[in-house]
């Protein structure tokens, strides 16, 4: 599955080197980052490599603006810090997530739990 992951995110950026305002590409390639960390978080245990590509694929939202994704990635990372015990890491991720699911969703919605 990592291997497949990985020829896709190849494939995504070839495409996006042939135009680099591709929203749809570049949202992919976010998409795919945040697996290939839940891959390596969950099936293989290291969350070390996890968090790079978390970190990769928070970069990717940042840059296009897609406040809902990084909201999500920031979620996930604080629940990796904190189950790795880094509880100051795992509570500004945890408080980025909210105030990014707030200013998205509104304080009424599911994710943002009120």
């Amino acid at each position: 599955l990592l291997q497949v992951y990985e020829d896709m995110l190849d494939m995504n950026k070839a495409r996006l080197g042939e135009n680099n305002d591709n929203d749809a590409t570049h949202k992919e390639i976010a998409e795919l980052l945040l697996k290939m960390g839940t891959l390596y978080n969950t099936k293989f245990k290291d969350h070390k490599k996890a968090m790079e590509y978390y970190q990769k694929s928070l970069q990717v939202g940042k840059i296009k603006k897609d406040h809902k994704h990084v909201g999500d990635v920031l979620n996930i990372m604080g629940v990796v810090y904190a189950k790795n015990g880094s509880h100051k890491k795992a509570l500004k991720c945890l408080n980025d997530s909210l105030s990014m699911r707030r200013t998205v969703l509104g304080d009424k919605h599911i994710e943002v739990g009120l």
